[in-house]
């Protein structure tokens, strides 16, 4: 049964504590709408104060409005507080990526809230087909382990209490219990990738290959989270062996990281490659294929002293015997 699915999960990886105040992101769409319900059953277990949260981007217009309505009936009704973000769609009429334009200012607005009403964690509806999805998409585009890692169980004050759960699962949970949600119809668009990955590649994938697809590549996930953990721990062992940073002060405030070159050059290249995406991710870069990862080793390698790279803000330069990682933070 999901109830005692989802709160082993709970359990098992520290989601929800007891006296916890939980702010929970809803589109009354159909996963978080069944969050909703799941953790109101299970509200006297933890003894868990709800809290909603709800982004109306305006991109269906009429529907987004009514998304809206539906999770502010669904407050009501069972008394619990919300907030709401309303945005104009004037404001990224021009932009591209709007998939990732939609999940920033989503989960800023989640942490607006989680400080406001200083909450201990924020609650998301994302299901064991969307760590699916995820992994295929990270995959496509040339990521590393760590991109292969999918999406935590739980990232600081982030938890996934359905990440254990299919959308077919939910699907037959709210059948069952009657409940209702918002259909959103960009969902069968294909212009978003991780609806086309999703809707023809998973489809394809499950028809063709292996009809277990999902259990398959959630064990393929564990793996090699396990094996990213063990990595991880060797990359902090070395890493104070090869680098120090040090942060300037005014009129120009830098974050910089040093890193010694002949030490970094006897490593395994594999090594090299996960001492580079540390160094990025600390930086806040940490969408970073693994393609560019090995331009910036070419660079390490072969670049004479005072070749670079440019990583959204962070400058990577050779000088010398050291490769010099820097952040201007301000001016």
């Amino acid at each position: 049964m999901i109830l005692e699915k989802v709160k082993k999960t709970i359990l098992e990886h520290g989601l929800i504590e007891k006296n916890d105040k939980v702010i929970l992101g809803i589109s009354g769409g159909h996963d978080s709408s069944a969050l909703l319900d799941i953790l109101l059953k299970l509200k006297k277990d933890f003894k868990i104060e709800l809290i909603l949260a709800h982004v109306n981007y305006g991109y269906r217009g009429k529907d987004s409005d009514q998304d809206e309505k539906f999770v502010r009936k669904l407050a009501k009704k069972h008394h619990l507080k919300i907030y709401v973000k309303k945005i104009d769609p004037k404001s990224y009429e021009n932009k591209t990526g709007l998939e990732s334009y939609f999940r920033t200012i989503r989960y800023d607005f989640f942490k607006e809230i989680f400080l406001k009403e200083k909450a201990q964690k924020i609650a998301l509806a994302h299901t064991l087909s969307d760590q699916i999805e995820t992994v295929l998409m990270f995959f496509l585009r040339g990521s590393g382990l760590a991109g292969l890692t999918g999406m935590d169980y739980r990232r600081g004050e982030i938890t996934r209490p359905l990440l254990d759960i299919s959308r077919e699962e939910l699907t037959k949970y709210l059948e069952k219990n009657k409940l209702k949600w918002q259909k959103d119809i960009t969902n069968e668009s294909t212009d978003f990738t991780r609806n086309k990955i999703r809707l023809k590649l998973i489809p394809f994938l499950e028809k063709e290959f292996n009809p277990n697809l999902k259990n398959t590549l959630k064990m393929t996930v564990q793996i090699i989270k396990e094996n990213e953990e063990v990595l991880n721990n060797l990359v902090k062992e070395i890493f104070p062996q090869i680098a120090r940073t040090q942060r300037t002060s005014a009129p120009v405030v830098k974050l910089e990281l040093f890193l010694n070159l002949q030490k970094f050059l006897i490593l395994e290249t594999g090594l090299q490659r996960l001492i580079l995406r540390k160094i990025l991710s600390d930086f806040g870069q940490d969408k970073i294929s693994f393609v560019f990862l090995d331009d910036i080793l070419a660079m390490v390698e072969l670049g004479q002293s005072g070749s670079r790279k440019i990583v959204g803000d962070v400058k990577i330069f050779k000088k010398k015997r050291r490769i010099i990682f820097e952040k201007i933070k301000g001016s």
